[in-house]
């Protein structure tokens, strides 16, 4: 990301000096009248050792109000910070990106509620610091909130069902305001213009999310389940389950048979070019790398690093923190390598460099793109994968088209349904914390060896691991008790 870096002018120095040691900016952008900085804070005093605090100073109409980035530096420091870009030094990279963080997160308000017409810095301090006053706090300023931590396709059907909810119900709706009654009369206001009843259903599931994010956040209490206990969305379950979406051991050990042998002998992957074949092979490589990598997402899988974990235990297990979303902390998952992994990373995966990102497609991107800008991203490579399944499932006769959401489903019903200890599931695919502490005491708990044992039922052939369990059943058992159990 690059920011402009200028001197301000003399109307806020007049003494030439000061400017010079003082008017240094990281970061600088206006939206209609009010403008946005990120500057050293001057108007205190420095610390003992010349440090000054690090702030985004907001002004409109001559007043200023200060965020704190909790850094401090020395203006020279500083001056170098935001001059390293230009000056080609990778020295304080990590610094300027705390610093972009920092400024993208409150450009972002800004322009929000500067979008909505709504902006004060009072207004500005409730959003930015999470301030919440449910008798101000309206239904439309937080479902814009609940729509950007949503994927690129997502974020924009919630922003077409907020649209539709201003028209019926108006911008200034409280949450207060929203019951059953309320609730009901929105699904009226869209039949009576027309709206399909599918698109309706959207646009309600859509506004369910927001009230439940609402609860989550303290804004109100209850449950929309006695909300929208009336509300028939989507048949007779109103919404629908994804339990569905998900494929067995023996759909997976199909999927696994055509990648490993690369489409050998199937007539349908030989009537392909070349390209089409290495395209829709890399896609069933990341579907595969998915199931069987705890049922990781894809935006945690084009985000997965070779790191310090993974050198450490013997480059055969890898750690990441699940992406934050909405409402939940960012979650630590630990999962062995099984072989049929490692094949994937023969073929498909980066070199194995210190901090390098296991796959490609976002690399040299990370760090330089917006979250916004992300997300997008990884929602066209996700369609592109959804499309070249479709090829994928058609070539070893699937009857349906699993896409990337599928997979973590599957890894959590398969091993259950293989007789897995749920605790094992839940721990495997998402720890609370990112602690050491919990990863050590899950490994601990579950050897490698264990988990390994546990996760290769994904592709195991059930008749064969079960006679695998009755000889591993009667090796432990006596002479005696075997002759009583044939009895």
């Amino acid at each position: 990301m690059a920011f402009r870096r200028f001197y301000l002018p003399s109307i806020y120095h007049k003494n030439v000096k000061k400017m010079a040691r003082y008017a240094t900016t990281f970061g600088a952008r206006s939206y209609g009248k009010i403008s946005v900085r990120m500057v050293l804070d001057t108007k205190h005093r420095a610390d003992s050792n010349g440090c000054r605090l690090v702030v985004v100073r907001i002004i409109k109409e001559g007043r200023s109000l200060y965020v704190s980035a909790n850094e401090r530096f020395t203006e020279k420091d500083f001056e170098d910070i935001c001059q390293a870009e230009a000056n080609n030094t990778k020295k304080y990279k990590d610094v300027r990106k705390r610093f972009g963080d920092v400024f993208d997160r409150v450009c972002g308000k800004v322009k929000e509620l500067v979008a909505d017409d709504d902006f004060t810095f009072e207004n500005f301090k409730r959003k930015y610091y999470n301030f919440i006053d449910p008798n101000e706090t309206t239904v439309y300023s937080l479902w814009r909130d609940v729509a950007a931590d949503k994927s690129a396709g997502t974020e924009d059907s919630y922003l077409n069902a907020l649209n539709r909810f201003i028209a019926d119900m108006g911008k200034k709706v409280i949450f207060q305001d929203v019951d059953a009654k309320f609730i009901s009369t929105w699904k009226d206001r869209m039949t009576d213009a027309g709206l399909s009843k599918t698109t309706a259903n959207i646009y309600l599931r859509a506004l369910r999310v927001v009230l439940n994010a609402a609860i989550e956040q303290g804004y109100v209490k209850g449950d929309t389940k006695t909300l929208f206990k009336k509300m028939q969305i989507g048949g007779k379950n109103s919404f629908n389950s994804r339990k569905h979406e998900y494929l067995d051991v023996a759909a997976w050990r199909k999927l696994w048979a055509f990648y490993q042998s690369e489409g050998e002998g199937n007539e349908i992957y030989a009537s392909w070019r070349n390209d089409y074949k290495r395209n829709n092979m890399e896609a069933l490589g990341l579907m595969l790398f998915m199931y069987l990598g705890a049922g990781l997402n894809l935006a945690d899988l084009l985000r997965l690093r070779y790191d310090d974990f993974y050198f450490s235990h013997g480059k055969a297990m890898f750690r990441f923190q699940r992406k934050k979303v909405a409402g939940r902390t960012d979650a630590e998952v630990v999962f062995p390598i099984l072989p049929e992994m490692r094949v994937i990373l023969d073929r498909q995966g980066e070199k194995e460099e210190r901090s390098g990102l296991v796959f490609e497609y976002l690399k040299d991107k990370l760090g330089r793109i917006d979250e916004r800008e992300e997300r997008r991203l990884c929602a066209l490579i996700n369609s592109t994968i959804r499309a070249r399944m479709k090829n994928v499932a058609k070539a070893v006769g699937l009857e349906v088209e699993p896409s990337p959401t599928w997979c973590r489903h599957s890894f959590a019903t398969n091993l259950i349904q293989s007789g897995v200890p749920k605790d094992y599931v839940s721990a495997s695919m998402a720890h609370s914390s990112g602690s050491s502490d919990i990863t050590d005491n899950y490994i601990e708990r579950y050897s490698r060896e264990q988990m390994v044992e546990y996760n290769s039922r994904l592709l195991a052939d059930p008749a064969e691991r079960d006679t695998e369990w009755l000889k591993a059943l009667l090796r432990g058992m006596s002479a005696e008790e075997i002759k009583a159990l044939l009895k």
